[in-house]
């Protein structure tokens, strides 16, 4: 039997009360769909910020962010049931006045998709993207209310997915890795939220654990110590021309270092007595391995009480000394007192392609500077090293130009890796006893057939 028409209509009230269901569940289905891209945004570290400042609805959208597979649960439930309720009364809407069914089913599913797309996805997601804190404090307190309420159902979804995932619960990664710390300083960096000397600082830190003796050490050739049996009188000269605060003390040679002259205990012993013995006055030496991290020979330091050590290599000769303060500088960078003569930039750039540079920045961070990210096959320590064996069968001489070709990867303006050959040229415009201290560095951009040629005669020579 057909009903009639007259029989499926509503009276205004019903179709006024029904419309307005309709338009408070769709702006639910905003709010779960907010929530959830603001939650998923949000910075859950400043959030905790927030709630140690006491900042109104910090602690429960910290709680959020803790429970967010629990809050993820809530939401997909909830945004669920307010599009199905609001699919569903529409539809009974549009039956109500079309008598096609087949016409009312169309215009309800196109009028519904668009109505829930528009302003129960899209827009509520774009601004919760763009105000994910602003969203995540202002309605984490809702949204913990109705996480609450839901819980009866939500707890077994909770169930089900703890079981899926419980072969993995052993392996869980932790919230921020090294590598995204570093990401998070450059970043903070170009931002302007720090100087690049906080950021150098940081990463100095970061990077110190990394770092070995053999890096920050002053290498045997550079080493200032006296003889046991030296006189007083010429030490005394050997402090005051160096101005440095201790000498190691050997016996015949350097290798066989016995002990660490410290200028106040010497001071000391000239005050108090006429004759003056070294011995006395020296303190045992420390002694560190060459590839020691240096975190941990600043932790040995300090348990000594040291603030010199012999650096030893694999040999059991001295191959340098390190101080406490040249650790400290490999995070603070050169530190001068009033008698220390002020070195030269590590690294300065004269134009794009020209650059004067120390031969004893380390070579990761020369490439770093120089913008390329393909480093030598070796692992050398310095650009003096990288450089002493490019030269080959000859000893450095002023003057003297090196040739290095390398790729490097660079990106277009659409976002396209492509690789391009690099030909660096090094000039040595500085050395002194066969050992390279200054270098101008000259980049060129070079053409395949370019990199083919040099390639061939650098195999030939």
């Amino acid at each position: 039997m057909t009903v009639p028409p007259s029989c499926l209509c509503l009276s205004w009230e019903v179709n006024a009360i029904l419309s307005g269901v309709i338009v408070l569940l769709i702006i639910c289905s905003a709010f779960f769909s907010g929530c959830e891209t603001a939650f998923t945004s949000v910075n859950s570290m400043r959030m905790k910020h927030y709630a140690d400042e006491k900042v109104k609805g910090a602690r429960k959208a910290v709680w959020i962010c803790d429970h967010y597979d629990i809050a993820l649960s809530t939401i997909l439930v909830g945004n669920n049931l307010v599009n199905i309720g609001a699919t569903t009364i529409c539809a009974f809407l549009i039956s109500s006045a079309i008598t096609n069914p087949t016409l009312s089913n169309i215009l309800n599913t196109v009028v519904m998709t668009i109505v829930l797309l528009i302003c129960g996805e899209i827009t509520p997601k774009a601004l919760a993207k763009h105000n994910a804190e602003k969203v995540a404090l202002r309605y984490s307190g809702a949204l913990f209310v109705v996480i609450k309420i839901l819980m009866p159902i939500t707890f077994l979804f909770n169930k089900l997915q703890k079981a899926l995932l419980r072969k993995n619960n052993g392996s869980q990664t932790p919230t921020v890795t090294e590598e995204e710390l570093e990401s998070i300083i450059d970043t903070m960096e170009e931002e302007g939220v720090i100087d690049s000397v906080d950021a150098d600082l940081i990463q100095g830190v970061l990077d110190l654990d990394q770092k070995i003796v053999y890096n920050a050490m002053t290498p045997r050739v550079d080493v200032t110590a006296v003889e046991k049996n030296e006189s007083i009188e010429n030490i005394k000269k050997v402090f005051v021309e160096t101005k440095f605060s201790r000498l190691p003390v050997y016996d015949e040679d350097m290798d066989h270092i016995i002990g660490i002259l410290s200028e106040k205990d010497l001071a000391s012993q000239i005050f108090l007595q006429q004759q003056v013995d070294i011995s006395a006055c020296i303190s045992k030496p420390m002694f560190v391995n060459e590839n020691m991290k240096l975190d941990d020979m600043i932790r040995q330091m300090q348990k000594e009480k040291k603030h010199m050590a012999i650096v030893v290599d694999e040999h059991g000769g001295t191959n340098g000394i390190i101080t406490l303060e040249d650790a400290i500088e490999e995070v603070w960078g050169e530190i001068y007192d009033e008698h220390d003569e002020v070195k030269c930039a590590e690294f300065e750039k004269i134009d794009d392609n020209n650059f004067v540079v120390d031969a004893e920045i380390e070579i990761e961070e020369l490439f770093k500077n120089l913008g390329i990210e393909h480093l030598p096959s070796n692992n050398y320590s310095s650009l003096g090293a990288f450089l002493f064996e490019l030269a080959e069968k000859s000893l450095p001489k002023q003057d003297q130009v090196l040739d290095f070709v390398t790729i490097d990867e660079r990106v277009d303006d659409d976002a396209n890796y492509y690789e391009v050959a690099i030909a660096l040229h090094f000039k040595l415009i500085k050395v002194e006893n066969n050992r390279i201290r200054r270098v101008l560095i000259t980049t060129e951009v070079l053409n395949n057939e370019e990199k083919l040629t040099r390639d061939s005669s650098a195999s030939e020579q």
